[in-house]
């Protein structure tokens, strides 16, 4: 990728960040103090690593991108954080390391059984693991600016001939996704799996959908002239569709927890 940094940097600047409900939905799930250490792994740039940090008291942030692990560490000095470039499923750490292990909008990019069986390896005794993903646009009158970037975001990348990168949850018949990451971690020896949901709100003005726009891993693909020609169309396609700044979308985190067995 020719500009992995600039994804970082838009990332970190235009990526809205999690709901605190979904903080304290985890600090309900892993109290403090008792909880003490957190691995968040695909941590990207850090947006819910440092979160954590401010009520673990040692947080590691874990990505397989050397460029978002160097970014990180450029940009957030807290004490009680540590930044690894790993895999998530070679995770570099030694047996019950963690009480609790995050994964934001990453679970889908990874081989979904080598990872739990890491995960489930580094976590201790009654640890905790919490996957999830928002979806900032849930209505239909909010989707269709979600749809119309998407379609231009799309027809751009195959015009200039490039794949984009998205991970996919496998489909079994009768079962929602949600319900396929929970029989992923049954499977890798997790109890008490969960599901919920958190409902919240974003705002969004025009330069922060498109910067949000800007965080996909394509992005890194393409040059300074294309990324420009690509916000322009951006903006195009949001004024036809006639978006205003101070637009509200309903948006709602899926949480998936799972617990490993007490021995």
């Amino acid at each position: 990728m020719k500009n992995i940094p600039f994804v970082a940097e838009f990332y970190d600047r235009y990526r809205s960040p999690y709901p605190q409900q979904l903080y304290e939905k985890l600090q309900f799930l892993c109290p403090p103090p008792t909880c003490t250490d957190v691995l968040d792994v695909g941590c990207g740039p850090g947006l819910a690593t440092v979160e954590l940090s401010k009520h673990y008291d040692q947080v590691t942030g874990l990505d397989s991108s050397e460029e978002m692990i160097r970014y990180a560490e450029s940009t957030i000095n807290c004490r009680n954080v540590m930044w690894i470039y790993e895999e998530a499923e070679k995770l570099p750490f030694p047996n019950d390391s963690f009480d609790l292990l995050t994964c934001g909008e990453a679970f889908q990019l990874f081989r979904f059984e080598d990872f739990l069986g890491e995960a489930r390896r580094i976590l201790r005794r009654n640890g905790r693991i919490a996957l999830f993903w928002p979806d900032r646009f849930t209505t239909n009158q909010d989707k269709r600016y979600e749809r119309a970037l998407f379609q231009t975001y799309r027809a751009f990348l195959k015009q200039q001939g490039i794949s984009d990168v998205q991970g996919v949850i496998p489909s079994k018949e009768g079962k929602q996704p949600e319900e396929v990451v929970v029989d992923f971690l049954t499977d890798s020896g997790f109890v008490g799996c969960e599901i919920s949901y958190i409902e919240y709100s974003i705002q969004w003005t025009m330069l922060s959908l498109i910067g949000y726009m800007l965080t996909h891993s394509a992005i890194g693909s393409l040059n300074k002239d294309q990324l420009e020609q690509l916000k322009q169309e951006y903006h195009v396609r949001l004024t036809e569709t006639g978006f205003h700044d101070g637009f509200a979308s309903q948006a709602r985190v899926l949480l998936i927890t799972g617990t490993t067995k007490a021995t």
